[in-house]
C-alpha cells in the first residue's frame, strides 16, 4: 500500500505493519504463526511459532489505539543461558540483516567494572550494563536487533507511515488535554 507521497509500508515476513491488530494477527496466523493473546487493552497482541529457523518465537504485534493501526512488529528469540549462545544468537541476526539491509549503526560495549571475556557478561547485562545494538534506518521503517536484559535477542521492526500517523494523533489528544 503507498501512502500519498508514494511511501511504501514496512513489511515483516512479505506482510505489510499496516491495518488494525486482528487483521494483522489474522495474516500472521495464516503463514503458520499460532495467536496467543490480545493484552488487556488491546494495545498488543502475542503469537508464536518458528522464525529465521528459531522454534518457539514470541511475536509482539504493538498497535496505536488512537489510530487503530499497528506500527511495530517485535520478535523475541527465546532466552539463552550462556553469553556464548546469546551473542552467537545476536551476530547470526546481524549478519542476516547487514546482508538484506546494508550497513547498521551498531552500539555493542560494556560498562565498567564488566568486560567482554570476563566470565560475567550475564550478569553485566542484567544490571543494564551491556549494550548490544544493531540500527538499520530506510524511508519505510527501521530493524533494531539487540540482546535485552531478559537474556535474549530481539528484532524490532517499525512502519514509518504509522509512527507518523501514531505521533501525530498522540500530540492532537495531548494538545486537547493542556
Amino acid at each position: 500500500m503507498e501512502s500519498v507521497v508514494g511511501q511504501k509500508h514496512f513489511t515483516f515476513r512479505d506482510i505489510e505493519i499496516d491495518g488494525d491488530l486482528q487483521s494483522l494477527c489474522d495474516k500472521l496466523v495464516s503463514i503458520g504463526y499460532s495467536f496467543e493473546y490480545f493484552n488487556d487493552d488491546r494495545h498488543s497482541a502475542v503469537l508464536t511459532g518458528t522464525f529465521a529457523g528459531k522454534d518457539y518465537c514470541e511475536i509482539y504485534l504493538i498497535n496505536s489505539k488512537l489510530i487503530d493501526k499497528v506500527w511495530k512488529v517485535v520478535v523475541f528469540i527465546p532466552a539463552q543461558a550462556s553469553w556464548t549462545l546469546l551473542k552467537q544468537d545476536y551476530d547470526f541476526f546481524k549478519s542476516v540483516c547487514l546482508k538484506k539491509y546494508g550497513n547498521p549503526q551498531s552500539y555493542e560495549f560494556f560498562q565498567h567494572p564488566y568486560i567482554e571475556g570476563d566470565g560475567k557478561e550475564l550478569k553485566a547485562l542484567e544490571n543494564e550494563m551491556c549494550t548490544y545494538s544493531s540500527y538499520w534506518f530506510m524511508k519505510s521503517g527501521s530493524v533494531t536487533v539487540d540482546i535485552n536484559s531478559f537474556k535474549q535477542v530481539s528484532i524490532a521492526y517499525e512502519d514509518a507511515l504509522n509512527i507518523g500517523l501514531k505521533d501525530v494523533a498522540e500530540e492532537e489528544a495531548a494538545a486537547l488535554d493542556i
